[in-house]
């Protein structure tokens, strides 16, 4: 079953708020038997771990350690035989290039306002061609996309958090998160959380282009980790981004990602 009126119908340019950065959030995303078919029908987790290839875990061990996030492609999805007929209509849908372009028209002005030569490189927004991550190549499409299924691993004893504030890496053009949070998951957090920069301070990267000096940030808004909820956004220099602890509970947290990228690098650190 796939729905009618899909996440990216509900977001358009005015929907778009620019601090601290360009994002916008839809509440009731898709309809709830929707919602339900997609928790009730995920992935098995031990199967998702398998599958994910950058993971090294101790034999035996599903995660290598609490909060570790792990991600199912969307070429995997498609082809993998756990993967239910509701995850697979969904991915498809938000492959097609003609539901991806909303996303891209809605974020149009913000990435004009942005990024002003990519439209001189590439030609206008609306005509970016999109193919798909892991199975096209970058010479034949402006923007490759992927809509995966995505699980941070349970941690019963403690709030952990996957990682601190960070800016997504640099060939990122949009992001998407769809949180399906489980309806047996009582615990707190698991949030997204948006970071503004102090007086225009000069962030300091580690690893993982983690923020060294968080004194440097301010938290600006909060996106409630819960079911039926999507959160979009631009990412840039100030993109400063992450998902609060989650923790307390035997439950992962659970959610759709969909990314449009180039081939380069929009901006470096």
């Amino acid at each position: 079953m796939t729905s009618s009126l899909t996440i990216f119908d509900q977001i358009t340019s005015k929907d778009i708020v620019n601090k601290p950065f360009p994002h916008a959030v839809v509440v009731n995303a898709l309809p709830q038997v929707l919602v339900e078919q997609l928790i009730t029908s995920r992935p098995p987790l031990g199967q998702v771990a398998a599958a994910y290839s950058h993971a090294q875990r101790p034999a035996g061990q599903i995660f290598a350690e609490p909060g570790e996030k792990i991600h199912l492609r969307s070429a995997q999805i498609l082809s993998d035989q756990f993967a239910s007929d509701s995850w697979k209509n969904l991915v498809k849908q938000y492959l097609q290039a003609s539901e991806l372009k909303k996303l891209l028209t809605a974020f149009a002005p913000s990435i004009t306002t942005e990024y002003p030569h990519l439209e001189s490189e590439w030609g206008k927004i609306s005509q970016w061609e999109i193919g798909q991550r892991y199975v096209d190549t970058a010479d034949d499409f402006v923007l490759l996309a992927d809509v995966q299924l995505s699980y941070h691993a349970p941690s019963p004893s403690r709030m952990v958090a996957e990682r601190g504030p960070h800016l997504k890496i640099t060939n990122k053009l949009l992001v998407c998160h769809y949180f399906l949070k489980l309806p047996e998951d009582t615990a707190l957090g698991g949030d997204l959380l948006l970071y503004e920069l102090l007086d225009n301070a000069a962030l300091q990267y580690g690893k993982d282009q983690q923020v060294l000096n968080t004194e440097s940030l301010k938290l600006s808004r909060c996106i409630e980790y819960r079911a039926n909820t999507a959160a979009a956004f631009l990412n840039t220099q100030r993109s400063v981004q992450a998902f609060a602890e989650h923790g307390g509970t035997d439950y992962p947290s659970l959610y759709m990602n969909i990314v449009l990228e180039f081939a380069e690098p929009l901006f470096s650190l």
